[in-house]
């Protein structure tokens, strides 16, 4: 006689595993809310930011990504690293490691699944309207930034939001239409630049925007990966 699973006993199995991936009492009140609230429908994607340890060199910021956790590695970091990323409104660690995923970017390749909203490789208007997520603490400001429309600034930059970004800010569109509200990857912010003028110093906040993105989705990867499982030490068994 063919073996039929039980319903109720799939669902405290599927229980049981989303329990060992997340506290009880995180799982109730944050990102896992989606699985029991019938008005919502999918987890938050509303801090999709991280921050960095690196070995042996100053922590960065970075943004959380369908192409994965990018940010800049100016000083060529390697090896281990340490991510702090939001499931929800709450802040977790996580042990990774870092690789590259081309056009100037790097990747902190964490075991477990982080917010990841879609990368922008359009090029930007004045109409689209961004927001700047600064990592602050256990959580994140959102400030509305504007892309520079002076025609003496070349390449990407913002006119100036009132305060300095830090570098590796995610920058990100709000999106419109159908996906409205969702955020959309734009760059990182990269640095400061002065502009003299007449009528005196004007300061932008640079950054990097869909073409470094679009390249580093155009750099050539492996098609077939190794697969395997990994037992970690908290219990969670992982494909890789």
């Amino acid at each position: 006689m063919p073996y039929a699973r039980s319903p109720m006993r799939v669902s405290a199995t599927f229980l049981l595993l989303i329990g060992a991936l997340i506290p009880l009492g995180a799982m109730l009140s944050s990102c896992s809310g989606w699985l029991l609230s019938p008005g919502i429908t999918r987890p938050d994607q509303s801090r999709p930011v991280c921050l960095i340890e690196l070995r042996n060199h100053p922590t960065a910021l970075g943004a959380s990504t369908t192409e994965g956790i990018v940010f800049l590695n100016e000083g060529g970091a390697t090896g281990a690293c340490r991510v702090h990323y939001f499931l929800g409104s709450h802040l977790l660690v996580e042990d990774g490691v870092v690789s590259s995923l081309g056009g100037g970017y790097a990747l902190a390749v964490i075991d477990l699944k982080t917010q990841d909203v879609s990368v922008m490789t359009r090029e930007l208007t004045t109409e689209d309207e961004l927001v700047a997520l600064v990592f602050s603490g256990d959580d994140v400001e959102r400030i509305n930034v504007k892309l520079a429309s002076d025609s003496s600034v070349k390449g990407y930059a913002l006119e100036w939001p009132g305060r300095n970004l830090p570098a590796g800010t995610g920058i990100f569109r709000i999106r419109t239409g159908r996906n409205s509200g969702d955020l959309q990857f734009v760059g990182l912010a990269s640095g400061l630049a002065t502009l003299t003028s007449g009528a005196g110093p004007i300061s932008y906040v640079t950054f990097t925007g869909p073409a470094r993105m679009r390249k580093a989705m155009a750099t050539p990867k492996p098609i077939f990966k190794p697969h395997r499982v990994k037992h970690r030490p908290d219990g969670i068994s992982v494909h890789k």
